[in-house]
């Protein structure tokens, strides 16, 4: 954010839980920064600040998490000449998990970047993805990542196969295979192909991306149980089965009960609709497996659900969560709630 210059004040808790936060200009005239300004705020990691500033509130970067959380919190602090914190830098709060950097001079160079879905749009989970939008920036600093993308997003369109980023519409570079860095402001757009319907088994496939497919319907009319695979060869090719297609069993009558396995991601608009006798949703997420940061798999991980997904399906129909991840309140079972489904239709945990 670059604030306004003929700015005087920031209030208290301004930009408190800014989780897209990254980095702040504080202009001249600000003297204080006050009580929870940045509470929260765990992405922002550059600060520039006047060398007139007079007071930090030492609740002014509160974290909000637990002391013995491993996440360190690290804030670098710009300032155009040698400010007063190099000889009370006391004066900084020391909150947990928060460590500050100081540096002379100014900000680093910033440049922004803008993603052109090109007729997609962007995969956004519930919890916030931080290109749900279309312009964004990244910091340009002098170290060994400069020219570098530090997030790149993720894009999806219907019947179409994502390519990559490129530097034009049409034609241009792929920003990963090119190696493309930044020099200065500039967009990059998604690039498609229209996808092919592959028929194995009892089910239909199109490719998405280089190693994955939607599921988008049944061979066979007659079908009344599914179980989506988590994987599916094409042409020798293995493949992972990470979305379900829009409109997938729309005004499906047969279908009474759907097994959605783990590496299901996105379910598109509309995937159930209709599904008049769809009496059994079950999201199988298969045995906990973990790595070296967490749970990898075994658990929900939806990015996101389209609109309308259960309208039209049985009125006294079940839908089926993992025990671990019945949480309405917190977890990515919340983006399966008010779907088009009936008052009747429950959620059980198993």
């Amino acid at each position: 954010i670059e604030l306004p210059k003929s700015l005087t004040t920031i209030g208290e808790g301004a930009f408190s839980e800014c989780n897209r936060l990254r980095w702040i200009n504080i202009p001249s005239k600000i003297k204080e920064v006050k009580k929870y300004t940045f509470a929260g705020s765990w992405k922002l990691t550059t600060i520039s600040i006047p060398d007139k500033l007079k007071k930090v509130h030492k609740k002014a970067f509160e974290y909000g998490m637990s002391a013995d959380n491993d996440i360190e919190y690290i804030v670098t602090i710009y300032s155009s000449k040698k400010a007063y914190f190099y000889k009370n830098q006391k004066k900084w709060p020391k909150d947990t998990g928060v460590t500050f950097e100081f540096e002379t001079g100014e900000m680093p160079k910033l440049y922004f970047e803008t993603w052109n879905t090109n007729g997609g749009e962007f995969v956004a989970g519930i919890y916030g993805d931080p290109y749900i939008g279309k312009s964004h920036h990244r910091c340009l600093k002098k170290d060994k990542w400069h020219n570098t993308f530090e997030y790149i997003p993720e894009a999806t369109r219907d019947g179409y196969i994502f390519k990559g980023w490129y530097t034009k519409k049409t034609g241009g570079k792929n920003i990963i295979k090119n190696k493309v860095t930044m020099a200065k402001d500039a967009t990059y757009y998604a690039h498609w192909e229209k996808a092919k319907t592959y028929t194995v088994g009892k089910y239909k496939y199109q490719i998405t991306k280089d190693k994955e497919v939607a599921f988008v319907g049944v061979k066979s009319k007659k079908t009344t149980k599914i179980t989506i695979p988590t994987t599916v060869k094409i042409k020798g090719k293995k493949y992972k089965v990470t979305s379900i297609a829009p409109k997938a069993l729309k005004g499906n009558k047969k279908i009474k009960s759907i097994v959605i396995t783990q590496n299901i991601r996105v379910i598109g608009d509309e995937a159930f609709r209709g599904c008049s006798k769809l009496a059994k949703i079950t999201f199988d997420v298969g045995p906990k497996r973990y790595g070296p940061n967490g749970v990898i798999s075994g658990m929900l991980m939806l990015d996101k659900v389209g609109n309308n997904i259960f309208k039209g399906i049985k009125s006294n129909a079940v839908i089926y969560i993992p025990k671990d991840d019945y949480d309405f309140t917190y977890g990515d079972v919340r983006m399966l709630q008010n779907k088009g489904q009936g008052k009747k239709v429950k959620f059980k945990k198993y």
